[in-house]
């Protein structure tokens, strides 16, 4: 989506829903939080949408970003924080934040945010009426890993050993790995399942990779912590 689509989305959204419901009280201050496994680099994006709906931090806007620093046992802790700042919407950066509001609050509306599929990881029970308090936009990243691997094929037509590399840590990682082991067979491409947890497991699967290389490699990008430690 194109930056300034983006920034109108963010804003519609958000004003929409639940923050219009407040739109004629005066001095009102609004409360927002987001939560994410990471910080995020789209982070100011959102600010500026907000800003250009009239929500201004510091202005009539409270805003609390709150990051696990790469470290998803720290989800629950962050979470409960959030919901004790009464936020009037909590927006949700990935899947792992998603899950740990999601566990934390059925009252408060989520807004999903880079969250690649809602569905397969329980969050709402389909994209057109998630239901309860969540809502947003997702990336759609698991119906579009079998597009992804026929297009590596229509590049590379003689490939037919394939590695995937993602972060097993992750569920929405291990739900694109699936679907590309799902979508190989009709297309004449055998995978090979390679899942990283840390930064330090990567050398060692190069080097696997090395001494057996496939015709192609896919890797599922997403955020590791270094081993033993944090990002």
């Amino acid at each position: 989506m194109r930056r300034r689509s983006f920034v109108k989305f963010a804003g519609s959204m958000l004003v929409g829903w639940p923050l219009a419901a407040h739109a004629q009280q005066p001095d009102k201050t609004y409360r927002i939080a987001t939560l994410s496994l990471t910080a995020r680099p789209s982070q100011p994006v959102l600010i500026h949408a907000l800003a250009a709906h009239g929500y201004v931090e510091g202005r009539n806007t409270l805003i609390l970003s709150r990051s696990a620093e790469g470290e998803p046992e720290r989800m629950p802790e962050l979470a409960a924080e959030i919901i004790s700042f009464q936020p009037d919407v909590i927006i949700a950066g990935g899947g792992q934040a998603a899950d740990a509001l999601r566990q934390a609050t059925t009252t408060i509306p989520i807004v999903l945010w880079e969250v690649g599929d809602p569905v397969g990881l329980g969050l709402v029970t389909n994209i057109a009426h998630p239901g309860a308090n969540i809502t947003g936009v997702t990336e759609l990243s698991t119906e579009l890993t079998g597009k992804r691997l026929q297009l590596l094929k229509e590049a590379v037509p003689t490939a037919a050993r394939v590695a995937i590399i993602w972060n097993g840590g992750d569920r929405s990682m291990e739900l694109r790995a699936r679907a590309s082991v799902a979508s190989a067979p009709v297309l004449g491409i055998t995978i090979v399942q390679l899942p990283v947890e840390n930064v330090g497991e990567i050398d060692a699967t190069l080097v696997a990779l090395a001494g057996d290389p496939p015709d192609a490699v896919i890797v599922v990008s997403d955020p590791l912590r270094p081993a033993g430690g944090r990002r």
